[in-house]
Parts: structure tokens; C-alpha cells; sequence
């Protein structure tokens, strides 16, 4: 674990002393994408990133970059010059759009990309005065954006407002993401919020732990009708197990 956070340090202080690739931009408006080539590695072809910007609603716009049309970099080199040519894109992006754009929202599938995008948010808002929105709020104000079991991350423009507190710690305590188990049919049951890695071991937690978990102890609980979700259900009261 020590050797994957320092080598994790390495790549983000790489990072941003890293010269971007430069951007070739097509679209205008709701959609527009970024394309950067790689040069080629030793017996492959050159790489092709993308970075796509698609407005989703008013002011609100989401980020996905792929490398050669797949979005997983796992076991890809060059990942320094790829994510300081993602920060350039955005920050191009953010300059163009400054109008327009209120909101950005983008995703990482894995805990090794997240820490970086938690980084990666917080150098983009910075720069340009934006601030990034804690987690709990993005549940209330972006949940129709926000990919189930994914790290989410969003940035917004102007300062922070001063409820927003330890903003500046990561988005995702440690990058164990933060689910919900819930009961599907049941409104008066408590949706449960707990960290897993997982929807299917925040489900097993659960099942295992169901006598325990108060307003579900002493009550027959038909646990095949009980979903685990990254996204906050609605109508239901929160029973916090991650204090």
C-alpha cells in the first residue's frame, strides 16, 4: 500500500511538470472534443486521446477522455503527458465556454485514477477561481449526472460557499466509495449509508449484518429486494454507518 500511494505521489508531481500535447479541437458549443496524438511507442502505433465536453443541461457539462477510444489506462505508458494534456484540455475548455459553463462533472472507474481526478479538480478549480463540490452535495444537486459506483467529482464556478467545509480532503475517504443499501419497495425502512468496495459487498454487509442495523432488526426482511447504490435514494431517511 505505501509503494502504490508513493508511486502514485511520483506520477502526480510528474504530472503537472509535464508539457501537454497539443490539441487539434472540433465541435462548437454543446459538444466538442480535444484529440491529441501520442508519439508511437517502441513496436506500436501512435496513441490517439480524446477529450469530449457534452453540455448536459444549462451550465452543466460533462468530461470523458479515452485513449484510443477505450477508458481504461491501466497498464498504459505516457500517463503523465496524457493527464497534463487533460488538464490543458479542461482549462481550454473552461476559458472558451467561461459563459456558459457553471459546472463540470467527470468520473473515474478506478481508485488510481480517481486520486489523480481528485487532484486533477482541485488544480482546474483553483486556477480559475471555481471550487470543487463536496460529496454530500453533489448527491443533492447533480444526482441525475452522476455515474452509479463510479467516482464522481465535480467542480463549479465562483468561490466556495463557506458551508462547504474540509472540501480540500479527498472527495471519497480514502477512495472506498460510499454506498447506499436500500430496500426497494419499503419506504419506511432506512436507506443505509456505509463504505464498501462495491455494490455487491455493501449488499453482503447487510444481509450479514441485518439483526444488527437499526429498523431492520427484529423485522422479516426480504433481502432479495434490497439494492446497494452509489447514488442517495429518494424518500427514504439515512442511517449513517460511515461516522
Amino acid at each position: 500500500m505505501v509503494n502504490i500511494c508513493m508511486r502514485i505521489q511520483e506520477l502526480l508531481t510528474e504530472l503537472f511538470n509535464t508539457e501537454p500535447l497539443e490539441l487539434e479541437w472540433d465541435g462548437y458549443g454543446e459538444e466538442q472534443e480535444a484529440k491529441a496524438v501520442l508519439p508511437a511507442r517502441p513496436g506500436h502505433r501512435s496513441d490517439v486521446l480524446r477529450i469530449k465536453f457534452t453540455e448536459v443541461d444549462d451550465g452543466v457539462a460533462e468530461v470523458f477522455f479515452s485513449l484510443n477510444d477505450d477508458f481504461d489506462l491501466t497498464g498504459r505508458g505516457n500517463v503523465s503527458v496524457i493527464f497534463a494534456t487533460v488538464i490543458n484540455a479542461i482549462s481550454d475548455y473552461v476559458r472558451d465556454m467561461e459563459d456558459t459553463i457553471e459546472t463540470i462533472i467527470f468520473t473515474a472507474k478506478e481508485p488510481s485514477r480517481a486520486r489523480m481526478y481528485d487532484t486533477l479538480s482541485k488544480r482546474v478549480a483553483a486556477k480559475f477561481g471555481w471550487h470543487v463540490v463536496p460529496y454530500d452535495e453533489m448527491q443533492k444537486r447533480y444526482i441525475d449526472y452522476l455515474d452509479a459506483l463510479d467516482f464522481n467529482f465535480v467542480i463549479a464556478k465562483g468561490p466556495a460557499p463557506e458551508q462547504y467545509k474540509d472540501v480540500n480532503k479527498p472527495q471519497h475517504s480514502a477512495f472506498k466509495p460510499i454506498l447506499y443499501v436500500y430496500h426497494i419497495e419499503d419506504l419506511n425502512l432506512p436507506s443505509i449509508k456505509l463504505h464498501a468496495k462495491s455494490d455487491e459487498e455493501a449488499y453482503q454487509w447487510v444481509v450479514n449484518n441485518i439483526s444488527k442495523i437499526q429498523g431492520y432488526q427484529d423485522q422479516e426482511i426480504d433481502t432479495k429486494k434490497l439494492r446497494a447504490t452509489t447514488i442517495k435514494p429518494g424518500l427514504r431517511r439515512v442511517l449513517d454507518l460511515t461516522k
